[in-house]
C-alpha cells in the first residue's frame, strides 16, 4: 500500500514512521525549551492523523476509542469539579496525541528503523553533553530526572518494535539507557535501568548456569548496595568512597538521600494523598493545589508518582487504566516476557516520578492497554485447538497477527 504524500509515493509504513520520528522530535525540542503552543498543536494534529487514518478490526477500534473516550471524559469531569482549570487543554492534547502514537505502535505501522533513530539521536544528545561534562541539571528545561525517565521511553519504543519482528534481544539500548540514567543521578532511573538490563540479560540467556550467575550476581549487587542501611561506620564510608569518581560523585551523593532520615521522600507524599482520600477524591480525584501537605511547597506539590498524578486527574477512571496495566504485565508473562519486563521497567520508573499522565510519552503505557485489547480480542476469536505456546507468541510477535505488514493492517 503506498500513500501519496505532497508530489512524492512512499510507503504506508515509511510515512508513518516518519511522523513518529516528528512527534519524537517535538517531545525533545519541549523537553530543552520552554512550552510552545505550536509545539503542542503539531503533536495533537500528528496524534490525531494517525487516530484517524490507521485501518483496524472494528471490534478493536470501538474497544479502543470507548477507552480514550472514557480517559478524555473522566479528565474533563475532574477537573471541572475540583476546579483544576491550568494546563487543561493541554493534557487533553496529550491523550489525542499520544493515543494516536500508540495506535501506530499497536498496528505495527512503525519501522525499526524508525525507533532506532529515535533512540540513538537522543541517546547521542546525552553522551555528547557527557564528555562534555556538562552538568545533567542543565541537559533539560526540566529536572535532571527527566533524562532517565526520556532515554527509558526511547528504549521502550526501541524493543517494543524489534520484539514484535522477533529480532534477537540487543543489549545495547538497554546498557546505553543504564550509562545515561548514572550521570542523570535520578536514584529511580539507575534502578530501572539495571532492571530493564539484567532483564533483557536474563531472557537472552537460555543457559542455566548464565542464569544463575547473574541472580547471584544481582543479589551480591543489592548486598552492597544496602551497606549504608546496615554498615558500620568505616563500611559505609568505604562505601562512599569507592564511587568517588567524578562519574558516579552526583549520582552516589543524591542515592545517599535514601537513607537520609530528615530528607522528605515520595513515601511521604504518597502517605499524605492516601490518608486524606474520601468517597469524592476516590472517584473524582483532587486538585493538588488545594490538597496541601506538610512540605508539600519544597516540591511544588508535585506527586512525584504518575499513578497517583493519574488517579488525581481522573478519578475512579485513573484505577481502571492501572487495573488494565496489571491484567497487561501478568498476560504478557504467559505470551510474551520482553512485554512484561518492559511494562514493570515503565510502572516502576513513573512510581516514583510524575512524567505520563499527561504528558508527550503517554503512549507507552497505552500501547500496553491497546496491546491488551487486541490480544485478548484475538485470544476470544481464535478456535480451542490453537492454545499452544506457539500460537500464543505468534499474537504477540509476529507481524503477520499483530501488523508488522503495513500492507496486511492496512487492508484489515
Amino acid at each position: 500500500m503506498l500513500t501519496r504524500f505532497l508530489p512524492v509515493t512512499i510507503k504506508r509504513s515509511n510515512f508513518y514512521s516518519l511522523l513518529f520520528l516528528a512527534y519524537i522530535a517535538l517531545a525533545f525540542i519541549r523537553a530543552i525549551s520552554p512550552d510552545q503552543i505550536i509545539n503542542s498543536i503539531a503533536s495533537t494534529a500528528i496524534g490525531l492523523y494517525a487516530f484517524s487514518t490507521v485501518r483496524i478490526d472494528r471490534k478493536l477500534q470501538t474497544l479502543i476509542l470507548v477507552f480514550t473516550f472514557s480517559l478524555l471524559f473522566s479528565f474533563l469531569v475532574s477537573s471541572m469539579l475540583n476546579i483544576r482549570l491550568d494546563r487543561i487543554i493541554q493534557n487533553l492534547m496529550f491523550i489525542l496525541s499520544s493515543s494516536g502514537i500508540a495506535l501506530l505502535l499497536t498496528t505495527g505501522l512503525v519501522a525499526l528503523w524508525a525507533v532506532s533513530i529515535a533512540f540513538w539521536g537522543l541517546a547521542s544528545y546525552f553522551v555528547i553533553l557527557m564528555l562534555l561534562s556538562t552538568d545533567p541539571m542543565l541537559a533539560l528545561f526540566s529536572s535532571q530526572n527527566s533524562i532517565s525517565w526520556m532515554i527509558l521511553a526511547a528504549a521502550i519504543s526501541y524493543y517494543l518494535v524489534s520484539n514484535r519482528l522477533n529480532k534477537k534481544l540487543n543489549l545495547k539500548p538497554a546498557f546505553v539507557t543504564l550509562i545515561i540514567s548514572i550521570w542523570g543521578v535520578g536514584r529511580s532511573g539507575i534502578l530501572v535501568g539495571f532492571v530493564l538490563l539484567f532483564g533483557l540479560f536474563f531472557l537472552k540467556s537460555e543457559s542455566k548456569v548464565i542464569r544463575t550467575m547473574l541472580i547471584t550476581f544481582v543479589m551480591l549487587f543489592i548486598f552492597f548496595m544496602a551497606i549504608p542501611l546496615y554498615g558500620s561506620t568505616e563500611q559505609i564510608a568505604s562505601f562512599y568512597g569507592f564511587f568517588n569518581d567524578l562519574f558516579f560523585k552526583n549520582a552516589i551523593s543524591n542515592y545517599s538521600k535514601t537513607f537520609d532520615p530528615n530528607y522528605t521522600g515520595r513515601a511521604d507524599i504518597n502517605r499524605y494523598y492516601f490518608e486524606n482520600m474520601d468517597f469524592f477524591r476516590f472517584f473524582f480525584g483532587v486538585n493538588p493545589r488545594t490538597e496541601y501537605w506538610p512540605g508539600g511547597d519544597l516540591n511544588d506539590y508535585n506527586y512525584h508518582n504518575s499513578f497517583i498524578q493519574l488517579h488525581a486527574q481522573t478519578g475512579f477512571v485513573g484505577l481502571i487504566i492501572m487495573l488494565l496495566l496489571i491484567i497487561s504485565f501478568f498476560k504478557f508473562i504467559k505470551r510474551d516476557k520482553v512485554y512484561s519486563l518492559l511494562i514493570l521497567s515503565l510502572c516502576l520508573r513513573c512510581s516514583t516520578d510524575g512524567y505520563i499522565f499527561f504528558e508527550f510519552f503517554d503512549f507507552v503505557p497505552l500501547f500496553f492497554i491497546f496491546m491488551l485489547f487486541k490480544t485478548t480480542r484475538i485470544t476470544l476469536s481464535r478456535p480451542r485447538k490453537r492454545t499452544d505456546h506457539a500460537a500464543a507468541k505468534a499474537d504477540v510477535g509476529s507481524g503477520q497477527t499483530l501488523g508488522a505488514s503495513p500492507c496486511h493492517q492496512a487492508e484489515a
